[in-house]
């Protein structure tokens, strides 16, 4: 409960930096749409992190509190893929976000499909990995491909695609943690931690100054 607690602190602290982009806009008049989106977006990965937590301390119930986590996080990243697409300012061809859309989900059920060479051993959660997998990857992507679209000089999608990045590679690693073996050791726990809000606080960020 302790972790719980500690956690859902911490994502009250992220999910605040974001809303005070949304008041900024507001306050100046200003389009905030994107904002708004991306705060929703971490509003679910505040209650995905409630839910993964709870699995712990009712182990009963692990199995259900796990899907919605898994549902929560894939929420967020929707509404992070709507805020990149539609409302970041930086706009490219419609053929150019659906292959990488493709690309993503392509990706994602290799990761799926792929346990055994992985050491992973997914069990009832092998498609809701596959899809999770597919948003996660096509949100890194697509906010990457718009960078790039924008010559590397937005500061909120540079902010967004680092925090991007660093989210993949804590769900690389927690990902060991679940369902793999011998791979929950402390020093891997602090690392999901270390980039898993350090990610969170970064997108925040860029809901601040776009």
């Amino acid at each position: 409960m302790r972790s719980l607690l500690w956690k859902t602190g911490t994502s009250i602290c992220f999910l605040a930096v974001s809303f005070a982009g949304v008041w900024f806009h507001a306050a100046e008049g200003r389009e905030g749409t994107f904002s708004l989106l991306v705060t929703a977006g971490l509003f679910f990965g505040l209650l995905g992190d409630i839910w993964l937590d709870l699995k712990w301390n009712c182990p009963s119930e692990s199995d259900g509190y796990t899907f919605a986590g898994f549902w929560c996080f894939a929420a967020g990243h929707v509404l992070f893929l709507i805020a990149l697409i539609g409302f970041s300012g930086v706009s490219v061809s419609n053929i150019r976000i659906i292959i990488t859309l493709i690309l993503a989900a392509v990706i994602g059920i290799a990761v799926g499909m792929g346990g055994k060479l992985l050491a992973l051993e997914y069990g009832r959660f092998k498609n809701i990995t596959m899809l999770y997998g597919a948003l996660l990857i096509g949100t890194t992507l697509v906010s990457g491909n718009l960078l790039l679209q924008a010559h590397g000089k937005s500061l909120p999608l540079f902010l967004f695609f680092t925090g991007a990045v660093l989210f993949l590679i804590s769900d690389l690693i927690l990902s060991g943690t679940y369902f793999g073996k011998g791979k929950d050791r402390p020093k891997d726990i602090i690392a999901n931690h270390i980039c898993y809000y350090a990610a969170q606080f970064l997108i925040a960020f860029a809901a601040v100054v776009i």
